[in-house]
């Protein structure tokens, strides 16, 4: 799939997921690395993303979670694209939320927009 193939070329990519948000604000996973999450509704943070246009970044044990809007649609965004780096604590944020709105644009490119 797209997610498998962005998360294998990209180093540091822990988890990829694309969201996408249906015609009544609803929003779901559409396609994972972690194939448990697939059809299950978006986190708060996904939505606020595609809502907002704004990235949005979480930090977990290793990692931050960065989630960018994808496909701009109406006054909000069709897709969010959640890109989980690998990082210690105290990394430099800037470079890792860089690479991860690098890679949603590229999927966003990928599914149309």
């Amino acid at each position: 799939t797209i997610v498998e193939k962005f998360a294998k070329e990209t180093d540091g990519i822990t988890r990829l997921t694309v969201h996408t948000m249906d015609d009544r604000g609803n929003s779901t996973v559409l396609a994972s690395t972690d194939g448990t999450k697939i059809g299950k509704p978006s986190d708060k943070e996904d939505l606020t993303a595609m809502t907002t246009g704004q990235t949005v970044t979480l930090e977990e044990a290793g990692a931050l979670d960065i989630t960018v809007p994808a496909v701009k649609k109406g006054t909000g965004f069709q897709y969010a694209v959640g890109v989980t780096l690998k990082a210690a604590p105290g990394a430099d944020r800037k470079p890792l939320v860089q690479k991860a709105q690098d890679v949603a644009l590229q999927i966003g490119k990928a599914l149309g927009g």
